[in-house]
């Protein structure tokens, strides 16, 4: 047939056949790309260009590292049919959560965390950007509240007794 087999005596049609490892020190050109059709890992590294896939089963999740010109970038992604988990993203390291294809949330590499935008306030760790809802901190009857033991100063709560805004001012609850 003209298929070359290595390691195994079975013919399943493919020109070349590698039953193990099989190691390429120059350069390799596919034209049709890579299939990973089970759970395995695929692997191409050259001087500068460093590619990793890890298919880690058929459930669609996936793991990446890749080096451009020097720069190594790695990140993990789950993807199903609604939904993906971005961990340490290529474009710019950090963990972005995917609904639809759209960004929900991201926390940056700075440890910044944004939801619903990409847009990174350099004075804010907590960026929320919504005209239709608002934030709701934990909300608490007075008793819950005053059990908290030891409170950072700048806590805040709802006090659902009161009903007002609680924040601890490092030695005592002041309403809002």
């Amino acid at each position: 047939t003209g298929n070359v087999l290595i390691n195994t005596t079975t013919d399943a049609g493919y020109k070349l056949d590698v039953n193990g490892t099989a190691r390429v020190v120059d350069n390799v050109f596919l034209t049709n790309g890579i299939i990973a059709n089970t759970t395995g890992t695929t692997r191409l590294q050259g001087s500068t260009n460093y590619f990793t896939h890890n298919r880690l089963g058929s459930s669609g999740a996936l793991g990446f590292q890749i080096s451009q010109t020097g720069i190594l970038s790695s990140f993990w992604r789950w993807t199903d049919a609604t939904n993906d988990v971005e961990f340490g993203n290529a474009r710019n390291a950090s963990l972005s959560l995917f609904t639809n294809n759209t960004v929900k949330a991201i926390i940056t590499g700075g440890g910044n965390v944004l939801i619903n935008t990409t847009t990174d306030v350099a004075s804010s760790k907590l960026t929320i950007e919504s005209t239709t809802q608002g934030f709701l901190p934990p909300r608490m009857t007075t008793t819950q509240k005053n059990a908290i033991a030891s409170p950072a100063t700048g806590l805040m709560v709802y006090d659902t007794t009161l009903n007002l805004m609680s924040v601890y001012n490092g030695t005592s609850w002041i309403t809002l």
